[in-house]
């Protein structure tokens, strides 16, 4: 019975000094890298577990994280919280993805590239079934809106206030979610409503079809509504 005893304790001590000492920091690294991530660094903590990339990257997305880090919630279930344009993005999803659940909080735009300036925060949930979103909903907002080198129809704009603007979305189909927009800023009222048929392999080449309406608050247009249509990727809108 006391030999048992030696090798009972023997074999714990083993395993723990393979838990402490095995290079999980390569292989967590290798299996991201297969899975389309590129990143500066990975560390893996062990006490407690928790995986953290820096400068870590997506394929499909076009915003790169200052920092992700990755910790297990029970089975098949971890948490996430990720650093980027000066906010931040947390929450809880399953794995194999499943189901995510997010928080976002001031995010800046303009740190983000692009011809967006203010801040993004907002919380929702989406649904994935292999490749397919089939479920979700929540709200954005953003603060102190602004559109740089805006142009529909004979207008131009080099920069238009929209303030204060909330994004409302609801998946309603496969890869199909509904949006609806108000927004009230310095230079105008805005309201919009539309689909946008979501590629999850390619985010950039999703499709948007929407109604806008604005109504102008400042300058020589003061008073003037417009109508026009959003229709094509996002990468390559058009206004119509």
């Amino acid at each position: 019975m006391r030999k048992l005893g030696y090798l009972v304790l023997f074999l714990v001590l083993t395993a723990v000094a393979l838990y402490f000492t095995f290079p999980f920091d390569r292989l967590v690294g290798y299996e991201a890298c297969k899975r389309g991530l590129s990143f500066s660094s990975v560390e893996v903590k062990r006490l407690p577990p928790e995986v953290v990339f820096r400068s870590v990257c997506f394929g499909s997305l076009p915003v790169c994280f200052e920092r992700l880090s990755v910790e297990p919630r029970g089975t098949h279930r971890f948490r996430f919280y990720a650093e980027a344009c000066g906010g931040s993005v947390g929450g809880e999803l399953t794995y194999p993805v499943g189901k995510v659940e997010f928080k976002a909080e001031g995010l800046k735009l303009g740190r983000c590239g692009g011809d967006l300036k203010g801040k993004l925060s907002g919380e929702g949930s989406l649904e994935l079934k292999g490749s397919k979103l089939v479920g979700g909903s929540g709200e954005l907002l953003f603060s102190n809106l602004e559109v740089s080198n805006l142009k529909f129809g004979l207008f131009s704009f080099e920069a238009l206030r929209l303030g204060r603007v909330t994004v409302k979305y609801r998946v309603e189909g496969v890869n199909r979610v509904k949006l609806t927009v108000t927004g009230s800023g310095p230079d105008a009222l805005l309201r919009a409503s539309g689909y946008l048929n979501v590629n999850p392999a390619n985010p950039a080449s999703s499709y948007l079809n929407a109604k806008v309406h604005v109504t102008a608050e400042s300058g020589d247009l003061k008073g003037k509504s417009f109508t026009f249509t959003l229709r094509g990727t996002l990468k390559d809108l058009e206004v119509l």
